[in-house]
């Protein structure tokens, strides 16, 4: 693992960093699950570096440099590449990649946390990079080691864990699928989403408000350009998941704002939500226009996958409970009211899109 100062060196010898550029370089180290490093100069030439730590951390950092070099060479082209961070190479050896920073960047998550409104901008810029990401055909030949090509979600088979599997749960997540397999219908759905599983398509595969870098454009203050980031499980995969994800933000977000209360249900508290979910429907409108205008499906096609869109975005909802008892020693209320809602959606994606997702009826396929 490079040092900080092993990193500034190692971006000199590459003639990436120029010797006498101006200033000493400002370091910051901003790892997480793999060894990140930040550098910025006086020039705002900014560089982000990316280490994997070990045999698994090293196969995703390999993948996301996989992602990063099939984009590269279609970014250009086809206008993807104001979406994604300059991409200036990958040393296999040490595992490491190395991106452009973005200069006076936040998460999409810091913003809407920040400033509690959802920008419809931002919103369609998401989708518009999800449709441009969603035209480049299924990738072929993928390394295995780096990436499970063409899996489903783990979240999918997360009430059929093996044994294996168990006995690296936390007594909270092991309460989690306990809960999940005395729900028959939910089950029951997660398993044909399971099956309906098609890898036609390059799919980001993480889709959240924290890989989406939100900034804005030179000579002003006005937050409307976003970078996509993190593309390390990326790999064959079905685009209604990224979508699915894409809504499921919202609706985390929007659920994760009611004042919940022991076991009172969350719907007697909805005048009380941070967030209501109406003043998020014309970004997530915004986000599925955009995305359909993007991709050019016909309008059967767009209503298709709208709904499967959606049935992921209650599975997504799963995932979400899963994450939350990671860090928790027992169920919270707020994971029993994800899975409530992820049911509720899965029983009724129709009324889901209408009355969650505010979509109306001539906005579900392009016109």
């Amino acid at each position: 693992m490079l040092s900080d100062d092993e990193v500034v060196k190692y971006l000199r010898e590459r003639a990436l960093l120029h010797p006498r550029a101006a200033g000493t370089p400002n370091v910051v180290d901003a790892s997480r699950r793999n060894r990140n490093v930040q550098v910025s100069t006086d020039s705002d030439v900014g560089f982000f570096v990316k280490q994997g730590v070990g045999p698994d951390r090293a196969a995703t950092v390999a993948n996301e440099a996989d992602a990063y070099h099939r984009l590269a060479g279609k970014a250009a082209s086809n206008g993807l590449d104001r979406y994604l961070p300059r991409y200036y190479g990958y040393d296999p050896p040490r595992h490491l990649l190395v991106l452009g920073l973005v200069p006076g960047s936040q998460s999409l998550h810091e913003y809407h946390a920040t400033r509690g409104r959802f920008s419809v901008t931002l919103a369609r810029a998401l989708g518009d990079a999800l449709g441009y990401v969603h035209g480049i055909p299924r990738p072929e030949g993928q390394n295995d080691r780096h990436s499970p090509v063409g899996k489903a979600p783990w979240v999918l088979s997360l009430h059929r864990p093996d044994l294996g599997v168990l006995q690296r749960l936390s007594s909270a997540t092991i309460e989690l699928v306990r809960i999940l397999q005395q729900i028959p219908d939910l089950c029951g759905q997660l398993d044909s989403l399971r099956l309906e599983w098609k890898a036609t398509t390059l799919i980001h595969n993480d889709i959240r408000w924290d890989n989406c870098l939100v900034y804005a454009a030179s000579n002003t203050n006005r937050v409307t350009r976003l970078k996509l980031i993190d593309w390390e499980l990326a790999g064959a995969g079905d685009p209604s998941w990224d979508i699915g994800c894409a809504f499921s933000e919202y609706l985390t977000f929007w659920l994760s704002s009611i004042p919940i209360t022991g076991d009172t249900p969350p719907d007697r508290f909805l005048h009380l939500s941070r967030h209501p979910i109406e003043r998020m429907q014309p970004a997530i409108r915004a986000l599925w226009q955009s995305y359909l205008l993007r991709l050019g499906a016909d309008p059967d096609e767009s209503a298709v996958l709208l709904l499967h869109a959606v049935r992921y975005a209650a599975a997504k909802l799963v995932q979400s409970a899963f994450e939350r008892t990671q860090s928790s020693a027992w169920i919270t209320s707020d994971v029993i009211c994800l899975l409530q809602l992820s049911l509720n959606i899965l029983q009724e994606p129709n009324e889901a899109v209408a009355t969650l997702l505010g979509i109306p009826t001539n906005d579900r396929g392009r016109r």
